[in-house]
């Protein structure tokens, strides 16, 4: 999980595309964890995300985390039989 601390010492997350994209990936599986509260709108998405993460990485990736989030959870229900 990042950190401030974490943030700090490495910097923005944007600093490079697969640092921004792992990034995106935790978040996603972290509101997919939350459970459907956090996936109602992306204002539910950042208050599951902002004790995780550094809040300028929390409202800049949120709306993206939610979709992505969404996304998998739809491909899973589509696999079932």
């Amino acid at each position: 999980m990042p950190s401030i601390v974490s943030y700090l010492l490495n910097g923005p997350i944007f600093t490079t595309p697969e640092r921004r994209q792992d990034a995106l990936e935790q978040m996603a599986h972290d509101l997919i964890e939350a459970g459907p509260e956090a996936l109602k709108s992306d204002e539910e998405a950042c208050r599951a995300l902002f004790g995780n993460y550094a809040a300028i990485d929390v409202l800049r990736l949120a709306g993206e985390a939610r979709y992505l989030a969404c996304q998998e959870i739809v491909g899973q229900e589509m696999s079932e039989p």
